[in-house]
């Protein structure tokens, strides 16, 4: 990834002027980005069967100058690739990123059709409603595992394999449920928390090689498993939302359009920053621990 600097017009009111080697969102940022010359550029990502990582790739495509080489985690009977719908030019993979032999062949298998991964997604995530008192060791070592495990996994074999000599853009989905203590969450906000520290230790490591290293936190987002089976009731979430900034959830196209930017040589002097994209909800959202004695009649519904 080339780091030419953005330039800007000289009278007021004229858009920024992007360099013709940029390769993602030319879709999206129409009026900013060229319509052509842009090299193929390709992305992997490692998540869980959701919806938002579905998206990304989508806000990568072939279309807007990026081969993405999908990497699924998966639990599901339905073959990866299905998933990944009509999207040309991509490639699926199914593999356990708990397990570092596992990722090694999964990313050998991509740099052998691709040639070279430059973008990489981490989104694998395992998360349930629990309060504290009632977990399990096994349940939060699990989270810790897939979440923060899995995130280091990929990250530290894709940075043997290929971003250690070629540079490299990495982006970790985390969340801020560790910034206020949100109840029922111990094992995910710890997890993502760790993700994020992560982050900022690799950023640092591995900056000299030309390796950018972000987090994304995302909020409440429509239309995704992870909303319906932790938002809690419908009559709860609409009061929730309504008093965060934005007063209302966010959208999946959001989020990919979120990760396009930290991936982009648009944010090509990024690094090691968290971008929150919850419409400003972590800053007033309730976390009321009153809330607690309504956990078994929710959970039940689940």
């Amino acid at each position: 990834m080339q780091r030419e600097d953005s330039r800007t017009g000289g009278s007021a009111g004229r858009v920024w002027q992007v360099p013709t080697n940029i390769y993602q969102g030319r879709g999206y940022l129409q009026a900013v980005l060229p319509q052509s010359g842009a090299p193929q550029q390709t992305q992997g990502s490692s998540g869980t069967r959701t919806h938002c990582p579905l998206q990304t790739p989508k806000a990568f495509s072939p279309g807007r100058g990026c081969r993405a080489a999908v990497c699924l985690f998966t639990w599901a009977s339905r073959p990866p690739g299905s998933w990944l719908g009509p999207l040309a030019g991509a490639a699926s993979l199914s593999v356990w990123t708990r397990a570092p032999p596992a990722v090694m062949a999964a990313v050998d298998q991509a740099l052998k059709e691709f040639g070279r991964i430059d973008i990489l997604i981490n989104c694998a995530a395992g998360n349930f409603l629990c309060p504290a008192g009632a977990l399990s060791f096994n349940a939060f070592k699990t989270v810790m595992d897939i979440d923060t495990g899995g995130t280091f996994n990929v990250s530290r074999v894709l940075y043997e394999k290929f971003f250690r000599d070629h540079g490299g853009v990495i982006v970790n989905i985390t969340a801020t449920l560790g910034n206020r203590g949100q109840a029922l969450q111990v094992h995910a906000g710890s997890a993502k928390a760790a993700v994020d520290a992560m982050t900022r230790h690799l950023a640092v490591e591995w900056g000299p090689q030309n390796i950018r290293v972000n987090s994304l936190a995302p909020g409440p987002i429509s239309g995704t498993e992870g909303l319906r089976r932790l938002g809690g009731p419908q009559a709860s979430l609409s009061t929730k939302v309504t008093v965060s900034p934005l007063q209302r959830l966010g959208n999946k196209t959001e989020i990919a359009h979120s990760v396009l930017y930290l991936a982009s040589p648009l944010a090509s002097y990024v690094t090691g920053a968290v971008l929150v994209a919850d419409g400003g909800a972590w800053l007033t959202f309730p976390n009321d621990v009153k809330g607690l004695a309504d956990f078994a009649s929710f959970s039940s519904k689940l």
